[in-house]
């Protein structure tokens, strides 16, 4: 059985949940994982998975030309990589998504969008990104991916509020259990069969929008990939600048279409051997 712990807190954690209400959606999140994703597991692919890809742990870097825009460049913190469901990846990273939308406002920035929404942004930008067919999302894995979005949120909320009762005074340990209990809430409220269905329209949309690329976009591309060529041969001259003096020809054989090769004469005062009188001069 492969590694089910980001999704699924062990029974006696879920008793510091000190609030009844809070407690029984937990209990019920984790009916749904084993009566759906449990009874799946076999059917689900498996594989190495990073297990905690949230916005804490991804580097960006501001693009250029739009200071309003950033790009990822790397991501952090390895130390949860396990092999799991394959699908486990992209269930995490909307799930921390989900659980951001609800962090108290900064800079007066209140971000509006929803979390149907979000999660549709986030699988179409997994799509696009992922160039081979093995990372397409098969009818299984479109079944479990809601029950294990609102899990992961489920499972960080029942271990995030155990560690706090440790250690009531570390702030770090609160930060998602608020914003948590909202996400959750949120999306539970959404009815399954339409989630599947619309993460699976704009699933279909990066599709088709990446095998119907414009002939143009394509010229472009070529064009622009001759003319780098093209400019970095002009860079990487490679031997003497000069003329070469005539070569002499050597015959390979002596039949009537024999072939020939040239001998390269290095120009008058280097060896040909990358030496000059230079080197004789400075001894070395």
């Amino acid at each position: 059985l492969c590694s089910s712990s980001f999704f699924f807190p062990p029974s006696p954690l879920v008793v510091c949940l000190f609030e009844e209400e809070r407690r029984k959606v937990v209990e019920c999140v984790l009916n749904d994982f084993e009566e759906i994703v449990m009874k799946l597991n076999d059917r689900l692919r498996k594989g190495a998975i990073h297990g905690d890809i949230n916005d804490q742990n991804v580097l960006v870097e501001c693009n250029t030309s739009n200071n309003q825009e950033y790009s990822i460049v790397g991501i952090l913190d390895f130390g949860d990589m396990t092999h799991s469901w394959l699908i486990g990846e992209l269930a995490i990273a909307i799930a921390y998504a989900l659980i951001s939308l609800h962090y108290p406002k900064q800079n007066d920035v209140d971000i509006k969008i929803s979390e149907l929404d979000c999660a549709m942004t986030i699988v179409s930008g997994y799509i696009q990104s992922s160039n081979k067919s093995e990372f397409a999302l098969d009818p299984v894995e479109w079944k479990v991916l809601p029950v294990l979005i609102a899990t992961r949120i489920a499972v960080s909320l029942t271990f995030g509020n155990y560690s706090s009762s440790q250690e009531p005074d570390n702030e770090y340990l609160r930060l998602t259990l608020e914003p948590g209990w909202h996400a959750l809430k949120a999306w539970r409220e959404l009815n399954t069969e339409h989630v599947i269905e619309m993460l699976k329209s704009v699933c279909n949309k990066s599709q088709k929008s990446k095998s119907k690329r414009p002939l143009q976009q394509e010229n472009e591309m070529t064009d622009n990939a001759v003319k780098s060529t093209e400019k970095d041969t002009k860079k990487r001259k490679i031997g003497p600048t000069l003329p070469l003096p005539s070569p002499s020809v050597v015959s390979l054989d002596n039949k009537s279409n024999q072939g020939h090769i040239s001998t390269w004469i290095p120009p008058k005062g280097q060896r040909g051997d990358g030496k000059t009188s230079l080197n004789d001069m400075l001894g070395y």
